[in-house]
């Protein structure tokens, strides 16, 4: 009877010390589970907060396949934009009850990192070292458990895993490309594989032919043989081979580049339906940078036509001007400068090419009395002194006429040059036939602008200062766009 208490305190202290040691087991796998590994996790908002939107660098390789680098942030992005986001959160909450779940790529490798309930209870953090592949049909991005730790240091057995890293994790890829030929993950990025330009380009583009007509006329660019330009140019209508644009694209030195001229020199509705009509992944790396490089080239190519078209307007206005101040004196075959007595030559008033033998001041009328001419600033003939009495007796004192200019345009196409009624500088293509006949007039030519042929094409361009608007009209049918 005395040896009773005794044995019932040992049995207590037993007791005590084994609560005890499971205590602190327990705190040793929370704090080993929870180490560090709660700033893993992912809030997708924060993520994106200072993201520019611009997902990706892209290489396009040799064959037209594109190589896409996208970093954590650029996977948010194209995961929220796509609506794939929620569905991912949902899948995660369905396995584990919660959202706490966050993956780094480094060294090429893939973690997961996520927080479950350990034996059922305690709530800690595993680390997933993940691999991946890609399946076809529908498009998926398997991605698989190789390895999951308590925290970051104790590798566990499968059958401690927690539930959202038991199965395959599989992402749908229809929503965002289905021109994905290849996943590998590469030092900090995911370096994601495209079909690229060769589907890309089976979709049509087409040439803006009032650019590239103008391009033609003032020759305001020096288009080498073999480019993506020169195919452009070259085109007898509207629509671009794209089997050859690719192979000019590819073999070019800089393929974005040739891409982007390309679409600077196509029609805008036409760019905006061949984006719209892209792989959206393709569309979203690919699309803000060339537009931005397209738009480049097109004010580029619009700024030289603008500067090769001001040397004709201000042709024209000299020559206008000096007749309007009576700075010029009509000779039988010439215009002779009041100042310095010498005969004028139109080319030497402008830095074009033209030159004496190829460029003429020409007298024009409109013998249906029509408002096409602008005369109603010229002064009255009888003002206009000449040589002698005798001379250029053809023209009418009674008619009003205006003074335009001939000449072959730097592209080589015979063109007049006058102002319109309304104000707009017009540059009119002229047949081979009217040209030569002004060239060899043996005295100052006369037009009647009424007896021309109706152009066929008329384009509308900015004008510079003082023209209300600049119109090229062009011989010829106008071809169905």
């Amino acid at each position: 009877m005395d040896n009773a208490p005794p044995r019932r305190k040992k049995w207590i202290w037993w007791l005590l010390g084994v609560l005890f040691a499971a205590a602190l087991l327990f705190a040793a796998l929370y704090l080993l589970g929870s180490g560090g590994a709660s700033a893993r996790y992912d809030t997708a908002e924060s993520v994106l907060a200072d993201y520019d939107g611009v997902p990706g660098a892209y290489v396009i390789e040799p064959d037209g396949a594109i190589t896409v680098r996208l970093d954590r942030q650029d996977l948010y992005y194209i995961a929220s934009r796509y609506g794939l986001l929620e569905p991912i959160r949902a899948g995660i909450r369905e396995r584990t009850g919660r959202a706490d779940t966050g993956f780094r790529i480094s060294d090429g490798r893939i973690t997961v990192y996520t927080r479950s309930r350990l034996l059922g209870f305690l709530p800690v953090s595993f680390r997933a070292d993940m691999d991946m592949r890609l399946e076809k049909g529908p498009d998926q991005l398997v991605l698989w458990a190789e390895r999951v730790r308590l925290g970051g240091h104790v590798n566990l057995p499968r059958r401690l895993w927690p539930a959202l890293l038991e199965e395959e994790i599989r992402l749908p890829l229809e929503s965002v490309s289905r021109e994905i030929i290849g996943v590998a993950a590469e030092g900090e990025a995911l370096m994601v594989r495209l079909e690229g330009l060769p589907r890309l380009f089976t979709r049509n583009l087409y040439a803006d032919r009032d650019l590239l007509a103008a391009i033609a006329l003032f020759r305001s660019e020096n288009i080498e043989e073999n480019t993506v330009l020169s195919v452009v140019a070259s085109l007898p209508g509207t629509e671009i081979p794209m089997g050859d644009a690719l192979s000019r694209v590819l073999s070019a030195g800089d393929p974005n580049a040739a891409f982007s001229r390309l679409l600077s020199c196509c029609t805008a509705g036409s760019v905006v339906d061949f984006w719209d009509g892209a792989d959206p992944l393709t569309r979203e790396v690919l699309g803000q940078g060339l537009r931005r490089q397209a738009v480049a080239f097109r004010e580029a190519l619009e700024g030289n036509l603008t500067a090769e078209q001001s040397k004709y307007e201000k042709l024209l206005t000299s020559v206008r001007e000096s007749y309007k101040s009576l700075s010029l004196i009509i000779d039988e075959n010439a215009f002779i400068n009041t100042a310095t007595g010498e005969a004028v030559d139109p080319g030497a008033l402008s830095r074009l090419s033209a030159t004496a033998t190829d460029c003429r001041i020409v007298f024009l009328y409109s013998s249906s009395g029509g408002g096409e001419l602008s005369t109603g600033d010229m002064p009255p003939l009888t003002e206009i002194p000449r040589t002698g009495k005798q001379v250029m007796q053809e023209l009418s004192e009674e008619t009003p006429y205006d003074l335009g200019v001939a000449l072959t345009s730097e592209g080589d196409t015979p063109v007049l040059l006058y102002r319109r009624a309304d104000g707009a500088f017009v540059m009119r293509q002229i047949d081979d036939t009217v040209y030569v006949e002004l060239l060899v007039s043996r005295s100052n030519p006369i037009l009647d602008i009424d007896a021309l042929p109706t152009p066929g094409r008329e384009i509308l361009r900015a004008a510079g200062e003082g023209w209300t608007d600049c119109v090229i009209w062009l011989l010829g049918e106008e071809e169905d766009s």
